[in-house]
């Protein structure tokens, strides 16, 4: 005999499931809000805006009282109403309307994030109060009750989008699952490359088709626009620069690039550090900037752009810049650096230091910045993603730091080379260029002390692997990127059968790399294929390894280290 739910079990699990969805949902609400109110600030006249703001802030208040969020759903309904007022033409929103709009976005925010936690909400009685006052003074009457129901105007209806939502642990699982289909699905190509069988070609070649696709599917359903975490920021600058009396705005360009949630969610913090040293450090006030030949009102502007399997995001603003003299200056004050090694260092390596913890350039400690720490945590959580960060600047003119990172951090199409006994998984999205050097024009190469190839016009630095791990091109192939990678890795094939027909001791396999803006040549014993793999940490009993950020299993079962492009640079 089984057991029947009561009709009250089932209202509770439908309440919980409602109460789970709206959470999840309002997140995606408050962001556009934040975005929208501040496009509507600065153009108060756009009736686009307004409507947008309405209808989120009418769901919101619904989906609210569903679930018993009563706090959430009273605050979203005195700001509907509020903004009613206006929609009808009988009231124009002044920037005291909207320093009470902003003050109710991260309301709700908090109110959201109280729930989230499953603690007792905040007080929001005086909030309450102030949005019903203000409501009575633009509508010329005495303010109400706050706990009474007053319906506002009908919102437009909305037309939604026939969707399943999938937890992230079990989409994070699902993805794990493809992962090792794809490791089998290469051992098969092992086999079958060694086989005369036709028909288990032909089966090798569909289970291939079949797992690439569906681990396409899958990473295109853990994409989200990098956008969704960019109009966050709307209103910290809004309200970050008001604190400081200072004028600034946002922009945003290339919004709709993709790159996975797990990766967007942890970007925030590194932002919000970068966006407030902005706000501290880098715009000056309306009126140093008027004296300095600005406008008065500060730019902080957010790029982002798909290169190759990653996502360049460059920040930057039009402030007061890096002071290198004082930078270093300071560094050496509080024995960051001797005199000596300042001296010798390079412009990029004296920009870098802003990134040691510790140290800070600010002239006055606040309750956000000049402790010395932001930047080496900006830093250390770009690293964790397999990303790099790099700082630009020129003083008077502003700053800019540009950040690479992985669309995504689950199979990784690579490159896999032999350097004498040890196979080497080579990230597919760092390769810029193969090409084949020959032994006349490597000699002169190595008898230079620079050891630097021309490369689009400049020198770039020349190394070998085993330093690393130790301390005129051929046929080049350029990459690309656009699209899928498909192309580019037939290309690639193609590229090591040449190599293979056209090597032995007079040629040897030179490989391009970059991050951001940097290059590098990469001397190599032998390209083997390429090969998508899934990386794994080093066991904890071996401890870092210069060079390798982790392993793979290959194709025929033997273990791939996977190289650490960034260290490649820090070496160099």
């Amino acid at each position: 005999m089984t057991d029947e739910l009561h009709q009250d079990d089932l209202d509770t699990q439908l309440l919980a499931a409602m109460l789970a969805d709206f959470l999840e949902e309002s997140a995606e609400h408050l962001s556009v809000l934040d975005h929208s109110l501040v496009l509507l600030e600065q153009d108060p006249n756009n009736s686009e805006h307004l409507e947008e703001i309405f209808r989120r802030i009418h769901t919101v208040k619904g989906t609210a009282s569903f679930t018993g969020l009563n706090e959430i759903s009273l605050i979203a309904h005195r700001m509907e109403d509020i903004l009613s007022v206006a929609r009808a033409g009988k009231a124009s929103l002044d920037k005291s309307i909207f320093d009470l709009l902003f003050s109710g976005i991260a309301w709700l925010k908090k109110l959201r994030q109280a729930a989230i936690q499953k603690k007792s909400p905040p007080d929001a009685g005086p909030f309450l109060e102030r949005l019903l006052t203000a409501l009575a003074e633009i509508q010329g009457k005495e303010p109400a009750d706050y706990g009474a129901f007053t319906p506002g105007a009908a919102a437009p209806k909305e037309i939604m989008a026939e969707t399943l939502k999938i937890r992230v642990e079990k989409m994070d699982a699902i993805m794990n699952l493809a992962g090792e289909l794809i490791i089998s699905k290469n051992k098969l190509n092992q086999l079958t490359r060694e086989s005369e069988d036709r028909q288990l070609a032909e089966m090798t070649s569909d289970i291939q088709r079949i797992s690439v696709e569906l681990h396409r599917e899958i990473l295109e359903a853990r994409l989200v626009p990098i956008g969704s975490l960019f109009n966050l920021f709307h209103g910290i600058v809004r309200n970050f620069s008001a604190q400081r009396l200072k004028k600034a705005r946002l922009l945003i360009r290339g919004g709709e690039a993709l790159l996975d949630k797990k990766i967007r969610d942890v970007l925030y913090d590194p932002f919000i550090h970068i966006i407030r040293n902005s706000l501290d450090h880098g715009i000056e006030t309306p009126e140093e900037r008027e004296k300095a030949g600005k406008p008065p009102e500060g730019k902080i502007e957010i790029m982002a752009a798909r290169k190759g399997g990653s996502i360049e995001i460059r920040v930057s603003d039009d402030g007061m810049g890096i002071d290198v003299d004082n930078l270093v200056s300071k560094a050496v004050g509080i024995g960051l650096i001797t005199e000596a090694r300042a001296e010798t260092m390079s412009a990029d390596e004296k920009l870098n230091l802003i990134f040691h913890h510790g140290f800070s350039t600010a002239r006055q400690v606040t309750e956000s910045s000049g402790r010395g720490v932001g930047m080496d945590v900006v830093k250390r959580n770009i690293s964790d993603l397999r990303g790099i960060i790099r700082v630009d600047s020129e003083k008077g003119r502003g700053i800019v730091f540009t950040i690479q990172i992985p669309m995504s951090m689950s199979v990784s199409k690579t490159l896999v080379i032999r350097e004498r006994d040890i196979h080497i998984a080579m990230p597919f999205e760092s390769i810029v260029e193969t090409a084949l050097l020959h032994k006349e024009e490597m000699e002169p190469l190595f008898k230079n002390k620079e050891r630097t190839l021309s490369f689009g016009g400049r020198g770039i630095p020349l190394i070998t692997l085993p330093e690393i791990f130790q301390r005129g091109f051929h046929s080049p192939i350029k990459f690309s990127f656009k699209g899928d990678m498909d192309s580019d890795l037939a290309m690639i094939q193609q590229k090591i059968y040449d190599l293979r027909i056209m090597g032995g001791a007079d040629f040897f396999p030179v490989i391009i790399i970059g991050l951001a803006n940097q290059k590098m040549a990469v001397m190599v014993d032998e390209l083997l294929g390429t090969q998508e793999l899934i990386q794994k940490p080093l066991s904890e009993f071996t401890g870092p390894v210069r060079g390798v950020e982790g392993a793979a299993v290959l194709s025929d079962g033997s273990i791939a280290l996977f190289l650490d492009v960034r260290s490649l640079f820090e070496y160099v």
